[in-house]
């Protein structure tokens, strides 16, 4: 059954500024509307069951504020750094860059770290969306309560500036109304903050979060999660592997342009434990949870077909919306035709890969958005309200 993916083109009155000659140039290329079928899109823009934007918070930390040498890491904050980059690319994650957060290193204060899941992802995430939290850093059990260190951690104070891992599976499986949700850390190190921080206390702790969300680790317990200088420009072993999951190497189960949790966590799970016991050593990433397997996570060009030779299976369909009446739409700069507000148009039959949405109105600036056209993807694709009215003189 072929799934749709949901593109919302908003044109927003936000100044009066300009002259005459920014208006845009009259555009006449040739109408496809012989090839399209438009229909009014049934009911919500918002499809119930599917993944359309994604919200992230990717939190990185290698140096802390009051640990001593003996217990720095190296590469959490370049990790944090190749995870944005991922769920940020077209071939990958496809998340909207304005939708993912980073806090790196000093950045990644208690306040900072809870200010972003607490109030920020709560407050913009749909049930219809990908939420993913991605954190690379210590984490460390005291008195039976497991945590998370934000760069400003006290160990003498873990209570009040340390992040409660109880408070993190709370506040995901309660205040954060995606339906798809995914955690990955990678806290398991060698550095322990004090003697009840082992890496068995730690997996106690992630087992003891709500299953209601993936919950993706770098470890089984008695394990510890390792850092190679060697391995590319010198990553953790678990987010590099996760990387390239989302690159697309995991798109083989089937192989559809569909990145899925499953994929994601086999390749990962298999790829990681292989490098290692190349090296004579252990480490296994655990996933948790009661999840769908099918949650779709990422996109994949790799297989997808050209629009000349795509299959039915490997096409995809649009419902376009606006907030303005009169709106010319153009996808890949041809005229498909008028749009307005209220009206969404469904364009079944576009070929997969990357196409570009541009919405022009008289007097407004274009919107343009380039969107992922993934088979079996339902995706909602926002464009930032940057339209501007010009003023005629």
């Amino acid at each position: 059954m072929l799934r749709r993916l949901f593109v919302v083109l908003p044109l927003t009155l936000v100044a009066a500024i300009g002259s005459a000659q920014d208006r845009p140039a009259n555009q006449t290329p040739s109408p496809r509307q012989r090839d399209l079928v438009f229909e009014p899109a049934p009911g919500s823009t918002v499809s119930p069951t599917g993944v359309p934007r994604g919200y992230a918070l990717v939190v990185g930390i290698s140096n802390y504020q009051k640990l001593d040498e003996s217990r720095q890491l190296r590469y959490p904050e370049s990790d944090a750094e190749s995870i944005y980059r991922v769920l940020i690319s077209q071939e990958g994650g496809a998340f909207p860059a304005e939708n993912v957060k980073v806090l790196l290193g000093r950045q990644a204060t208690l306040a900072n770290i809870k200010r972003e899941l607490e109030v920020w992802l709560p407050s913009v995430a749909q049930p219809s969306d990908r939420v993913v939290v991605f954190f690379a850093g210590h984490g460390f059990v005291k008195d039976g309560r497991g945590y998370l260190a934000p760069w400003d951690v006290d160990p003498q104070r873990l209570d009040s500036t340390a992040y409660p891992m109880a408070q993190l599976g709370d506040v995901l499986a309660n205040r954060v109304r995606s339906s798809w949700k995914v955690l990955l850390t990678d806290a398991c190190h060698s550095g322990k903050i004090n003697a009840e921080t082992t890496n068995e206390k730690l997996d106690q702790q992630f087992n003891s979060l709500p299953g209601n969300f993936l919950t993706l680790t770098a470890t089984t317990e008695r394990e510890q999660s390792f850092e190679f200088p060697d391995l590319s420009t010198g990553f953790g072993l678990f987010t590099y592997f996760l990387a390239q999951a989302w690159k697309g190497n995991a798109d083989n189960d089937p192989c559809d342009g569909v990145i899925t949790a499953d994929e994601l966590v086999e390749y990962v799970r298999s790829n990681v434990r292989r490098y290692a016991r190349d090296r004579q050593l252990s480490q296994t990433p655990t996933a948790r949870g009661d999840y769908d397997p099918r949650m779709p996570l990422g996109v994949s060009l790799s297989c997808l077909a050209g629009a000349d030779t795509a299959k039915p299976s490997m096409l995809g369909t649009a419902i376009v919306e606006v907030n303005l009446d009169d709106t010319d739409l153009y996808i890949d700069d041809e005229l498909v035709g008028k749009i307005s507000k209220g009206k969404p148009l469904v364009i079944p039959r576009l070929a997969s890969g990357i196409r570009v949405f541009k919405a022009v109105r008289q007097g407004y600036e274009p919107d343009v958005k380039k969107v992922m056209i993934a088979p079996g993807q339902e995706v909602t694709v926002t464009c930032p309200p940057h339209a501007i009215w010009i003023v005629p003189v």
